[in-house]
């Protein structure tokens, strides 16, 4: 059975983990979300479809939420999920579920994988890019590969699987919380700013999901389309990039198991 996976991964672990089910499943490709988003219409016809995203503020990042809206399904027959977050998925995956139900598809499993250094995100995203420097890495991978093992064996059987979420409560704070911090995600590019380390490179402007960089007197301007997930922060070469002033004594705390190259790409054959 071919598979397709839709990737959307700005410092490296949800593509760490498309990799890692890529390589245990036979007849799988990987497809970057970002490079899709310029056509009109995607369709799918790979049998087995899965989608690898990160959570942004207790939900799905817009830029996946936009690429959903994109795809036409033709032969599908079951479909996945994995939400990387820092611990709490809130309701990330029933918005998903809902979100496919309008083309008539079914998600028949959904995970939530507590993912190393990840970054989680909310309208303060300085204070929380801090706690992602601070999540205890060796604990987490632990538990992070032992989900792997389990996530595969379902995938591989086509097996169901129940929609991973958290408490009621949890889910209905998340969704209030969630419409009103994409707005302000949107515009939150207004905080970033450059040092005079920065080479004029472009690797912002390449790694930048929304291309919402552009390069004015060689230096970078972002342009109000943001997604806040903070890749060109992280994979600049130079650390040129800040998130508020508090931010420039941060180092850089991208994927290990990923490349900038793999970052950019259009998508991987595994």
């Amino acid at each position: 059975m071919e598979t397709t996976i839709y990737y959307f991964s700005a410092t490296g672990n949800s593509l760490a983990m498309a990799k890692k089910i890529a390589t245990q499943l036979e007849n799988t490709k990987l497809l970057s979300i970002p490079k899709l988003m310029n056509q009109n219409e995607i369709t799918v016809s790979s049998s087995k479809v899965g989608f690898i995203f990160p959570v942004y503020a207790w939900g799905m990042p817009r830029i996946v939420v936009d690429f959903i809206e994109k795809l036409k399904f033709k032969n599908t027959e079951y479909v996945f999920a994995v939400a990387t977050n820092a611990g709490t998925i809130a309701g990330t995956l029933l918005q998903l579920q809902k979100a496919l139900k309008k083309s008539s598809i079914h998600l028949d499993a959904g995970f939530s994988v507590t993912a190393p250094n990840h970054t989680p995100l909310s309208e303060d995203g300085l204070t929380l890019i801090k706690f992602m420097h601070s999540i205890s890495g060796k604990q987490v991978y632990d538990s992070y590969n032992e989900r792997l093992l389990e996530i595969v064996s379902i995938i591989k059987d086509h097996q169901p699987h129940k929609i991973e979420t958290t408490s009621w409560l949890s889910n209905k704070i998340g969704s209030f919380l969630y419409k009103g911090a994409m707005k302000v995600f949107k515009v939150a590019d207004q905080d970033f700013s450059v040092t005079n380390k920065c080479t004029h490179c472009n690797k912002c402007i390449q790694v930048c999901p929304r291309n919402n960089i552009k390069m004015e007197k060689n230096k970078p301007v972002w342009l109000n389309n943001c997604e806040l997930c903070f890749a060109c922060f992280e994979w600049c070469p130079m650390e040129a990039i800040q998130y508020k002033e508090a931010s420039k004594d941060l180092k850089r705390s991208h994927n290990k198991e990923v490349t900038y190259e793999e970052i950019i790409s259009r998508g991987l054959d595994l």
